[in-house]
């Protein structure tokens, strides 16, 4: 979460006049706990938009092209997907920017030894999870164009499509499922 927010915070303040008041307000917005406040960075963005016509319209702007595709890494099971509907949940609250879940890589020990060995996993063990599945997410990436605009999901699909690939011919940990309506169940 800090990342992206740091992220959308330098490219708010980037995108403004330097020393003018629209970078002002983006620093001293940023400066604030935004978390549990109901204040976001797009709220923060549509405002400066209205107060500095001439000047803040393209902050707005790339904002709202700014949409963050999401790997979730070194994930044990579909409980572990419940980290990710949070993050969206938060990301989405009080940056006010969409997320896309590209990939759930599963945590394979063949990575350590590989890099120990110092030889690519996908040559040594192409068939194991974590070459699998960055195979797919290379795959998955090779086809989004870079501006694609933001695909909305309803029910979280995007997260259960991941997962869905990451465990296809695998065994899900006891007692886990994927595709439940609940962040527990995914």
């Amino acid at each position: 979460y800090s990342f992206l927010k740091t992220a959308v915070y330098r490219m708010l303040f980037r995108s403004l006049p330097k020393a003018g008041e629209e970078r002002r307000r983006v620093a001293e917005f940023a400066s604030r706990r935004v978390e549990g406040s109901g204040a976001s960075f797009l709220e923060l963005a549509r405002d400066l938009a209205r107060d500095f016509p001439n000047t803040a319209p393209g902050a707005l702007d790339q904002l709202s092209r700014f949409f963050p595709r999401v790997i979730l890494n070194e994930g044990r099971g579909p409980k572990d997907a419940a980290l990710g509907l949070h993050l969206r949940d938060i990301v989405t609250r009080n940056l006010g920017i969409p997320v896309e879940y590209v990939g759930f890589l599963l945590r394979d020990e063949g990575v350590p030894r590989s890099v120990a060995e110092r030889t690519p996993l996908a040559l040594s063990r192409p068939g194991s999870p974590f070459a699998r599945g960055t195979a797919a997410l290379a795959a998955r990436i090779a086809v989004q164009p870079g501006g694609a605009p933001p695909r909305l999901f309803e029910d979280d699909e995007d997260l259960a499509g991941v997962l869905e690939e990451a465990f296809r011919d695998r065994e899900l940990p006891a007692g886990e499922a994927i595709g439940s309506d609940s962040a527990e169940g995914l």
